[in-house]
């Protein structure tokens, strides 16, 4: 049950502070303290040992990382088989061309975000169109991805970054006379 304690005011508004009964009216929950048992018990706490990286299976072998990712490439495209051919061309193509030469060498896990994103912004300065780093960088993504559901390492460095932006293309019809000039080229249908 509430009740109002006329002696201690609130400083902000200058009203009567209403306490519970039983409490005084200074007392207050310390920051990250819970109201309830249940949810102090599943809370973790710094030093709880069933919230380690081990335990909740955030921990990778840092050894496993040290595979370079030209080595990783070859596991990986050995190992997809949900790839269509086209696709599969594609993305080789992509990795021998532009993604091998700039990370073939580096360790998977020694990938970082900013090296991503200056890979991007030298690909763009070289002339590159925006859809086709845009295409390089999803490569190189799924790449990583396939290496995290792999336990080779923590986490992907793509994430943390944004590809370039794809500009938007109007699309074009062609109107009645222009169906009639095709047509009449192509008078042999």
């Amino acid at each position: 049950m509430a009740s109002i304690d006329p002696t201690r005011r609130d400083p902000v508004t200058g009203k009567p502070r209403v306490t519970r009964a039983g409490r005084p009216a200074t007392a207050t929950r310390t920051t990250g303290s819970a109201r309830r048992r249940s949810t102090a018990k599943s809370t973790p706490s710094d030093f709880s040992p069933r919230w380690s990286p081990t335990h909740i299976g955030a921990w990778v072998d840092p050894e496993h990382g040290r595979i370079t990712l030209a080595a990783w490439t070859k596991d990986y495209l050995a190992t997809t088989i949900d790839l269509r051919p086209t696709t599969r061309e594609t993305g080789e193509r992509d990795l021998t061309r532009f993604v091998l030469p700039r990370f073939g060498s580096t360790p998977i896990s020694r990938t970082t975000a900013v090296e991503v994103r200056t890979w991007l912004a030298d690909e763009l300065a070289a002339g590159i169109a925006p859809s086709s780093a845009h295409r390089h960088y999803r490569t190189l993504r799924r790449v990583l991805q396939v290496a995290v559901e792999s336990d080779l390492m923590a986490k992907n460095p793509c994430a943390a970054v944004k590809p370039p932006r794809i500009p938007p293309t109007e699309m074009r019809f062609l109107t009645a006379d222009d169906v009639t000039a095709l047509a009449d080229t192509h008078s042999d249908w």
